[in-house]
């Protein structure tokens, strides 16, 4: 997660890392709010600490993973370069863009 955080700052998004407290406080302040519960209510399925909530989807992906194997495909490695590639692109597409906030 901190390389992620990483990239997005080098991209210009400013992420803080702050104590658990503060955020499980701002996430139940940002719920109260009707516009903003729905930007982070999906993030409660992966929070922890107070909030106690995991959400795990059970997959299998070995036959993804032999049909890649067969054609000779490997999956780069998730890198500082790979990250700031994927985050810009999703920039690009307008993915971090909410207009009616």
């Amino acid at each position: 997660m901190g390389d992620i955080i990483y990239a997005l700052n080098s991209l210009g998004f400013d992420i803080k890392v702050v104590p658990d407290a503060e955020f499980i406080e701002s996430m139940k302040e940002m719920m109260m709010d009707d516009k903003k519960s729905m930007l982070v209510s999906s993030l409660i399925s992966y929070s922890s600490s107070d909030m106690k909530t995991h959400s795990f989807i059970l997959s299998d992906n070995e036959f993804s993973n032999k049909a890649l194997y067969h054609l000779n495909y490997k999956w780069p490695i998730t890198d500082e370069k790979y990250l700031t590639k994927a985050i810009d692109s999703l920039a690009t597409l307008g993915f971090f863009e909410r207009e009616d906030l």
